[in-house]
């Protein structure tokens, strides 16, 4: 059944992504198509038909809600038109926009009907690609500072209640700028904690010149994203499901135990209450008489212990993923007794042990991700550091942070030679290079670039966090202060030790993964 998921979205439902880019199909061509792709999925023919286990609702909702993420005909086609709506919006003199803003936009009396069916798809997704796109802020910018959509959860107007002065309506985002920083002061009423901590993650332009940008919510470029198009248009059908599958896609496994525990409602007799289930578990160190394992519902029981990272003594694998081939493999045992008559394996727990830690071992990734700011001379010493507390933003957007504060403290300085190192590639590539900024970071790498220019010498350079220790222990440092933005003439106390390590040549090994080479006699 998993292959059959993959080939449905990418064969079956691919086949009318073409004319459905441009057409809003009628609702029994809709119908059709996913008749189709769920005969398909459950394995039906016109010869042989057979028990479709979950509604057609409920497998092409969300995987968050439980579903399985196959794409519905319907809600495909509007986010395809969508994307064609955002390409008329963002259009720059293009002769077939132009056309269409000539022939129904410019008149006195805008057309009310006889409309081509290109122009009805248009019209049919514009609430939508309204919903999925936000404006990035600019230079000197017109944007309606209540109305307009300039925040990723909607217009600021739809977080408060009541009326607002003649003034306070018609306010306008530069009048709530002063160089590149908020101010409020014109808004009559206290502004919450919360909406502080939402302006103070949105970066404005410091060192460079920009406009409004139109920006898609769903991608970091602010390109049309046509799965994020689809996961609105699909939430506006209403659908609401009681499981909460969120979890299960999220486990490191292969994609049938997906599948297989997706499908699972009361199951817990085969995994876990039966004899064999019993003696599997015990032999798996957990106590026949263990109340909270043995007594709790089925699916509460699934999500508890697949979702539990914790370590097993003397194991070199965690407690998910020794459960999970643990469940899989009893339910594959169980059939071939059943089906094949065979006996049970006296040897499923060390059997299960070895697939995990295969697993565990090939697939399971190290993660790391830690950033700083800390000013040196050539000999190593001490010049600044800087510490910055931000709203929630991702540990790219946070380099990007760091780098621009970095450098805007360089200018000051008036330091004229740059040696800038850090743990993102991906940053200084993309700071280094001549393509077009990310539109929802566009403020961050245009100030970067403008910046570095103001330096007559200067390289980015990747250096892995266990050679920058110093900087690592500000960034942890940073995460409790109280202040927004600080400089440290002086290193900390804690600093102190490091700095001499690093002046005296110590470092420290990188954790990576490594399998020991097995010798083949």
């Amino acid at each position: 059944m998993a292959g059959s998921c993959v080939l449905t979205n990418s064969v079956t439902s691919a086949i009318p992504a073409y004319i459905m880019q441009g057409t809003i199909l009628p609702t029994r061509i809709h119908n059709g198509l996913d008749k189709i792709n769920r005969n398909f999925i459950w394995g039906s023919t016109e010869a042989k038909r057979k028990i479709h286990l979950v509604g057609w609702d409920k497998v092409t909702g969300h995987k968050e809600e439980g579903g399985l993420g196959i794409k519905a005909a319907k809600q495909k086609n509007l986010s395809l038109t969508t994307k064609l709506c955002w390409r008329f919006k963002n259009s720059k003199g293009e002769l077939w926009a132009e056309t269409l803003k000539r022939k129904y936009l410019n008149r006195d009396h805008p057309r009310k009907h006889g409309f081509s069916r290109t122009w009805s798809a248009i019209t049919k997704s514009e609430e939508l690609c309204t919903k999925g796109s936000h404006w990035i802020i600019g230079n000197n910018s017109n944007l309606s500072f209540w109305y307009d959509k300039w925040t990723t959860f909607g217009s600021l107007r739809q977080l408060i209640q009541g009326p607002l002065t003649l003034t306070e309506e018609t306010l306008m985002v530069k009048n709530t700028t002063v160089d590149g920083q908020w101010d409020c002061s014109q808004i009559s009423f206290v502004i919450p904690n919360s909406w502080l901590l939402i302006l103070k993650a949105i970066p404005l332009r410091k060192a460079s010149v920009g406009k409004d940008i139109l920006c898609w919510e769903g991608k970091a470029k602010g390109l049309f994203d046509s799965k994020h198009a689809y996961n609105l248009a699909f939430g506006e059908v209403g659908h609401t499901f009681s499981f909460d599958g969120r979890w299960i896609w999220n486990l490191k496994c292969y994609p049938k135990m997906h599948l297989f525990i997706w499908k699972l409602e009361d199951i817990s007799h085969v995994l876990r209450d039966c004899h064999v289930a019993k003696k599997f578990w015990t032999e798996a160190g957990i106590p026949a008489n263990d109340p909270e394992f043995y007594s709790s519902p089925c699916n509460r029981w699934l999500k508890s212990i697949a979702t539990n990272c914790s370590t097993i003594p003397n194991k070199t694998f965690t407690w998910d993923t020794f459960f999970l081939f643990g469940i899989w493999n009893l339910w594959l045992q169980r059939n071939r007794c059943n089906f094949q008559h065979s006996n049970p394996k006296p040897s499923l727990s060390n059997d299960v042990e070895t697939l995990a830690a295969e697993f565990f071992c090939l697939v399971t990734p190290l993660r790391s991700d830690r950033w700083g700011g800390l000013i040196r001379d050539d000999h190593g010493r001490w010049v600044k550091g800087f510490l910055r507390r931000i709203g929630k933003v991702s540990s790219f957007e946070a380099e990007l942070w760091a780098i621009r504060d970095g450098l805007t403290l360089c200018t000051q300085l008036q330091i004229q030679e740059l040696l800038i190192e850090l743990d993102a590639k991906a940053v200084i590539s993309l700071v280094t290079c001549n393509k077009e900024s990310f539109a929802q970071y566009a403020p961050l790498i245009d100030d970067c670039r403008n910046l570095l220019q103001q330096h007559p010498l200067w390289k980015i350079q990747h250096c892995y966090r266990e050679a920058n220790t110093c900087a690592d222990a500000l960034a942890k440092k940073a995460v409790f202060s109280q202040l927004d933005f600080c400089i440290l003439d002086t290193p900390p106390v804690k600093l102190s030790q490091l700095l001499i390590q690093d002046l005296s040549g110590l470092f420290c090994n990188r954790i990576c993964n490594y399998t020991a080479p097995v010798a083949v006699v």
